[in-house]
């Protein structure tokens, strides 16, 4: 079912946005309001909501609607407007100074605020400075609103979508167009498989480079997973194309930009995965990865000041008598990007 109405206050509201209990307040409503729960991504006291979702019965707090899907709405008269500025959701606007400018720009005052913010500074008590503040504001919010919704368009959870959106701001859309295998690679939560899905929906053809190499990225992964440090080129190359629906020859071309960029080692019939660490271990630290086999490639690491000298966290190899890998990690002079290969 759909309701409409405004968000009278917020009950509860988890750090991330994905969960919040908050209050609708409409005349269309039973009883003139309802309690509703789920994702409160992009949404504030005094906002004008229309709302999908089922209405259960919680065994303490009663009757609510578990929303399902929510957009905010153009607010339907001035005193809903004057509602929504004077509830405290823009910072600097308190009940006087709302009822001001929506006295003062009527249906105006949204796109005022968005586009000509500097108008505000007509009002007594508004300085040219807190006009720009005020605009900012309100155009974030509603970049944020236009996210959400462009991002849940690709299935995208509202959980993962705060992490894209809070990552890349709004260079999502040319992020999205050009290379969503980005997130796999940048964002946690976002696999190959859904960033593949994206970019075929984004209308990235099948034999894209950045396709492929993202998929022999992903392939050489899960190869690692179980304990390997490389894998063989002819199985590579068969498994790759396989995945990509693509031939062989269009994976072997990628292997030489993959290389350029240091994201892979190719050596013959072998293909190394180049292991970037983000080191933040004491020195003495004890590292154990699961890698039984022959190469094992780290680039580069942290480097940091100690006693006004540039140290870097460097990788020492050593074996037991089990010839299992450990890495000790120690403090050595170091100004360039290396490689190790036990």
């Amino acid at each position: 079912m759909k309701y409409k109405g405004y968000i009278e206050y917020f009950t509860y509201r988890s750090p991330d946005l994905t969960y919040g209990i908050y209050n609708l307040v409409g005349d269309d409503l039973e009883d003139g309001e309802i309690k509703c729960v789920g994702s409160v991504i992009g949404i504030d006291v005094g906002d004008f909501l229309e709302i999908e979702g089922s209405e259960e019965v919680h065994p303490t707090y009663g009757p609510q609607i578990r929303v399902s899907s929510y957009r905010v709405l153009p607010m339907e008269d001035l005193i809903g407007a004057e509602r929504y500025l004077a509830s405290g959701a823009i910072k600097g606007i308190g009940a006087a100074l709302a009822s001001k400018i929506v006295k003062k720009f009527k249906n105006d005052t949204f796109r005022i605020m968005e586009e000509e913010p500097e108008r505000l500074a007509e009002i007594k008590g508004i300085s040219l400075r807190m006009a720009s503040e005020i605009g900012a504001q309100v155009v974030a919010k509603r970049d944020l609103r236009e996210a959400m919704v462009y991002l849940s368009s690709f299935g995208i959870s509202n959980t993962t979508a705060v992490k894209i959106y809070k990552k890349y701001d709004s260079r999502i859309y040319t992020i999205f167009q050009e290379n969503p295998y980005l997130l796999a690679e940048e964002v946690r939560g976002i696999g190959f498989a859904t960033a593949d899905e994206i970019a075929l929906k984004s209308g990235i053809s099948m034999n894209n480079p950045k396709r492929i190499q993202s998929g022999i990225i992903y392939m050489l992964r899960s190869f690692s997973e179980n304990g390997n440090t490389y894998m063989p080129c002819e199985m590579l190359l068969s498994e790759a194309s396989k995945m990509l629906g693509v031939t062989e020859e269009e994976v072997e071309e990628q292997f030489f930009p993959l290389a350029m960029e240091k994201k892979i080692i190719h050596k013959k019939e072998y293909v190394y995965l180049i292991l970037k660490l983000s080191l933040q271990k004491i020195p003495g630290t004890v590292l154990r990865p699961v890698i039984h086999n022959y190469y094992l490639c780290f680039e580069a690491a942290r480097t940091y000041p100690v006693n006004n000298s540039f140290y870097c966290i460097n990788l020492v190899i050593t074996w037991d008598d089990d010839r299992k890998n450990k890495l000790f990690l120690s403090q050595t002079h170091f100004r360039s990007p290396f490689y190790i290969f036990p």
